[in-house]
């Protein structure tokens, strides 16, 4: 197994934003194309149509534990929040729970893919789509 796939994904946020050249934010696409949980959280932050969570404000939490991975906070990004399947109130209190149980820098690239800080990282949306993610 090689060893790009044990990156994380803040691992790999933390690369892009080493230097702001777009040659170089590619070269790092280009080293990270068959991690399919980068392609995830590419297409969730860049992608405003099929992707728009209604949360505008990333609501006060405390940690309680690591019980959540980022792989199924996404799952209730798409599927629970983007589909309205929970809104209002019960969205917020849902989201608190989640991020209360995850990894800190995990729980961050969330809260950035919702706030749209994530785009900041400044990789074009040609980009990815050169590399087919």
């Amino acid at each position: 197994m090689s060893s790009i796939l044990n990156y994380s994904i803040p691992e790999i946020i933390e690369e892009l934003n080493l230097e702001n050249g777009s040659n170089y934010k590619l070269k790092i696409l280009q080293k990270h194309k068959d991690n399919l949980l980068l392609q995830r959280v590419l297409k969730m932050t860049y992608d405003n149509v099929a992707y728009n969570y209604f949360i505008r404000k990333i609501p006060e939490y405390q940690f309680k534990s690591t019980i959540v991975c980022i792989e199924k906070a996404l799952d209730r990004l798409e599927f629970i929040y983007a589909t309205r399947e929970k809104t209002g109130n019960a969205a917020i209190s849902d989201f608190q729970e989640l991020l209360s149980n995850m990894f800190h820098k995990d729980a961050d690239i969330i809260k950035k893919l919702l706030v749209e800080i994530l785009k900041s990282i400044s990789v074009k949306l040609k980009s990815i789509k050169s590399l087919k993610i």
